[in-house]
């Protein structure tokens, strides 16, 4: 079973329209993507050179690390 049919697969068992409905943002922005450049605003261009300046300083998570706080922030929502 491929990729996109693994995907299928495990969305069809998604109940949550919330989850769905990111889901699909998702989607449509990597669509959008493909089509024209992406314009930044000025504030999300700071969060990037924000995003940045930690990676420089080392301020940074393992991925391992990011999942952790992922599923905790999930828990918690």
């Amino acid at each position: 079973m491929g990729t996109k049919e693994k995907i299928i697969e495990k969305l069809n068992q998604i109940k949550d329209e919330t989850v769905l409905a990111d889901f699909l943002s998702v989607i449509d922005l990597e669509l959008s993507m493909c089509e024209e450049p992406v314009v930044l605003t000025s504030a999300q261009k700071d969060f990037l050179d924000e995003g940045l300046d930690d990676f420089h300083k080392g301020n940074i998570h393992s991925d391992e690390e990011a999942k952790k706080v992922v599923e905790q922030w999930l828990k918690e929502k």
